[in-house]
């Protein structure tokens, strides 16, 4: 099973790659004409779709002890299938997918559809600001990165809600305001934290990135003196009076040992990295007003993460704003001859490594 999906999920990375250099060809190449370049268009999509496929099917045929939460996911399905209520308090349009989906005995069918909501729902969201043959390049870039596997094996609700949490923030860089509130609503209706990352996007628009980066800032100092903590114990009283309590003290009061709550130095490294690049791509003049303003989500989205290091879960919050980066990641990709090629190929070697330990390494 687990060399069966590793052989399709490779092939269907090579195709992608290699659409995402196809596509590179096509766009920087010397200039020929449109009969000329059709062929290399077609091939193109035709891998780019080939590799979407196999990426789905690799998702959805994976073994249950492939992701830290599968197993869970399974036993919901299969109590679905029996006619039982779904276990856990999940969001109302997930428990509908479940319970459509239980036609048959196989959680493999729930996995290979919520793979290609994932999958589909990030393309069609890229589509409303990028061209198609950007889109390639640009899902290649997803694909390369650790939150791709981790939304796809783990957090499941909160990868199905991604596509329409994309979609809803393109509506609203294009001032659809309506749109923009009633994909919120879908996405919400998967994974309650939604709500969040889209109330940040439409707050942070016309705030100064110079303020949000101080606060980004602070947040990532305040933890090293449990201040967040202290707050969150002050609010448990206050939420108690209003029928929350319960919730609050469920992540106050968890083991932190189960759930390795604390300050941890690589979600940091690894938050700030983006950051810093971006002030370079900013001199460089690679950034434009889209850009900018999904950093300015990226780093309040952060911030709120960061604020969060005390409760279980916290690697959650931190998805939510790494979900932003292939968007920043490709603002940044240089056009010019062989840059671009040279540019994908460096962000693929990572790419295979987390394929490989997060994919097919079985989790304790």
């Amino acid at each position: 099973m687990l060399e069966q999906s590793f052989l399709l999920s490779l092939i269907g990375y090579i195709a992608v790659l290699l659409a995402a250099m196809q596509a590179q060809s096509i766009l920087g190449g010397p200039q020929e004409s449109e009969s000329s370049k059709r062929p290399l268009i077609s091939l193109c999509y035709l891998l780019f779709f080939a590799g979407c496929v196999l990426t789905v099917l690799s998702i959805g045929t994976r073994s249950i002890e492939i992701g830290t939460d599968t197993y869970v996911y399974a036993d919901e399905f299969k109590a679905a299938f029996h006619g039982q209520s779904v276990p856990g308090d999940h969001e109302p349009l997930f428990v509908t997918l479940v319970k459509a989906l239980s036609v048959t005995s196989s959680p493999i069918f729930l996995f290979t559809v919520i793979a290609a909501i994932f999958v589909v729902g990030f393309i069609v969201a890229s589509r409303r600001m990028y061209s198609g043959l950007e889109v390639v390049i640009l899902f290649y870039i997803w694909l390369s990165t650790p939150f791709f596997w981790a939304l796809s094996t783990n957090v499941l609700r909160q990868g199905v809600a991604l596509g329409f949490v994309l979609a809803s923030f393109f509506a609203l860089c294009q001032d659809r305001r309506g749109l923009f509130l009633a994909l919120g609503i879908i996405a919400c209706g998967f994974h309650s934290s939604s709500i969040a990352l889209l109330g940040v996007a439409f707050l942070c628009r016309n705030v100064d990135i110079k303020y949000l980066f101080a606060f980004w800032v602070v947040s990532m100092l305040l933890p090293l003196f449990t201040v967040p903590t202290q707050l969150f114990e002050a609010i448990v009283p206050v939420a108690s009076k209003i029928g929350l309590g319960r919730y609050f003290e469920q992540y106050l009061y968890s083991d932190p040992g189960e759930y390795e709550v604390g300050f941890k130095l690589r979600f940091v490294v690894f938050s700030v990295a983006p950051v810093l690049a971006y002030l370079y791509w900013k001199r460089s003049n690679l950034v434009d007003e889209s850009t900018e303003w999904l950093v300015k989500t990226y780093v309040a989205m952060n911030s709120l993460a960061c604020l969060s290091f005390h409760i279980p879960f916290n690697d959650r919050a931190f998805l939510l704003s790494w979900s932003l980066l292939p968007f920043v990641l490709y603002a940044a990709i240089p056009t010019e001859g062989m840059k671009r090629e040279i540019a994908i190929i460096a962000i693929a070697v990572p790419g295979f490594w987390f394929l490989y330990s997060n994919w097919f390494v079985p989790q304790a």
